[in-house]
């Protein structure tokens, strides 16, 4: 989350390099971010502004979307010259479920005991929460790991790690945290702003009426199946017993 915002312009961008027209940002206690033009009017383009390293190697990977464009507000003549430069995270999670949302980077790297470690699910300190309804910037917490993000809801376990840098929708599963509950399925929409090119991930209900996949089982036997290419790890395949359905 964007919680604090530094801007330097035009002086020692680079040691002993003045560079006119150029600015550098710095989010909170991350290293400044290399130089953008500020006077590219109609351009967009993103900034990685990364945090020091901490212990076990990982670092915070601020992106930002920088735009450009000149200062039209009617009725502020003084600015009439002014280049307005919007700064925005690229990406921005919404909640349209009726509870909160916790979503996270699906793998960091930790510390146990003196040794580093990728984690196999997501950790603690890379957590962040979404109210109902509520939407919220997202930074991806370790540099060194896959960038792909899982969701969880309070009575459920961690989804599978899905992409979220192509745009496009899909359906996410999440299975009870009790044994033999129910599952949940989810839609999340993955778009662009056109107005300033942050990317919204959109989470909601899928439709249990009219479900992206259905699996019937037709046969006289319990058959067992799961996604291909999901390896060994905390999601089990799943059983369907005989003359059953499931989404």
């Amino acid at each position: 989350m964007l919680t604090a915002f530094l801007c330097r312009v035009g002086t020692s961008l680079t040691p002993h390099v003045y560079q006119r027209d150029k600015a550098c940002v710095r989010i909170d206690e991350s290293e400044w971010s290399q130089p953008f033009v500020l006077n590219g009017a109609g351009t967009t383009g993103m900034l990685q502004v990364y945090t020091p390293q901490q212990h076990g190697g990982a670092r915070t990977r601020y992106e930002v979307v920088v735009t450009s464009k000149p200062e039209v507000t009617l009725g502020c003549a003084a600015f009439r010259r002014s280049m307005l430069v919007v700064l925005s995270p690229r990406f921005i999670v919404a909640n349209q479920l009726d509870e909160e949302l916790v979503f996270a980077q699906a793998r960091t790297r930790a510390t146990k005991h003196g040794k580093s470690f990728v984690t196999l699910a997501p950790f603690p300190a890379a957590m962040n929460r979404a109210e109902a309804g509520q939407h919220t910037p997202f930074q991806w917490h370790d540099d060194s790991t896959p960038s792909l993000l899982c969701l969880k809801l309070r009575e459920y376990d961690w989804s599978g790690a899905f992409d979220i840098t192509k745009v496009g929708a899909f359906a996410v599963k999440l299975r009870s945290a009790q044994s033999g509950g129910n599952s949940m399925l989810l839609r999340v929409e993955v778009k662009q702003d056109p107005s300033h090119g942050s990317v919204w991930v959109i989470v909601r209900r899928e439709s249990s009426e009219f479900p992206v996949y259905r699996v019937t089982n037709q046969t006289d036997d319990t058959i067992v199946f799961q996604q291909a290419g999901v390896g060994a790890g905390r999601h089990h395949p799943e059983q369907l017993a005989p003359h059953s359905s499931t989404w």
